[in-house]
């Protein structure tokens, strides 16, 4: 399966028109994607969660090689295999699905051939808004137990493969590393997500 998603992209890359970015170009994206998510804590290891994004994204491009873009991704985080106790303080194995309004800002350099430079790189701050958070055993709300927001560091890696003139196809591997508690309380846990996105990206020239 990994060979022939490589056999398209590189076939992509060879058959399809040239839509190079210049000064002042917009782009809007829409993507979604499949989601790997965790929580790390100083010496405590959960499982991993899996869940999905859905979002939308604009690009200012300052040259061919460089671009800020803006997000805005609805994303399911959380961490399999932890505890949820009860008042009497009992614990029960549980899985936690924690779901933010995450928004990054990140520079974008694009790289390859001169005139393509269909492959990039993005990082740059995130800031996440949380939505809602619950356990999977006795379906529990437990919003008010986290902070209401997150933010962190994202970086990715991807390709635009040029439709037509207006419109790319995008695929990207991007990761979110958390820096603040996701608890109101001492716990010092930390959110982590990696994504990998498809999505369809249009340039108003």
């Amino acid at each position: 399966m990994r060979k022939l998603v490589v056999a398209f992209i590189i076939g992509a890359c060879l058959s399809t028109p040239t839509s190079a970015q210049t000064k002042g170009d917009f782009e809007f994206g829409f993507n979604t994607g499949f989601n790997r998510s965790s929580a790390a804590a100083p010496n405590v290891a959960f499982d991993h969660g899996f869940g999905f994004n859905i979002g939308v994204s604009t690009y200012y491009y300052f040259s061919s090689s460089w671009s800020l873009e803006a997000k805005f991704i609805y994303d399911q985080k959380g961490w399999d295999n932890s505890t949820i106790f009860d008042e009497a303080g009992n614990g029960f194995r549980t899985n936690f699905n924690v779901n933010y309004l995450t928004v990054p800002l990140m520079a974008n350099y694009y790289f390859g051939e001169d005139e393509k430079k269909n492959w990039f790189i993005e990082f740059g701050p995130y800031a996440g808004f949380l939505l809602s958070a619950e356990d999977t055993r006795f379906g529990t709300d437990v919003k008010e137990s986290f902070n209401k927001t997150d933010y962190g560091l994202c970086v990715g890696v991807g390709i635009k493969i040029p439709v037509n003139n207006k419109f790319k196809i995008l695929v990207e591997l991007e990761g979110q590393s958390g820096f603040a508690n996701i608890f109101n309380d001492t716990s010092d846990m930390k959110n982590r997500r990696t994504a990998l996105n498809v999505g369809l990206n249009y340039t108003l020239k």
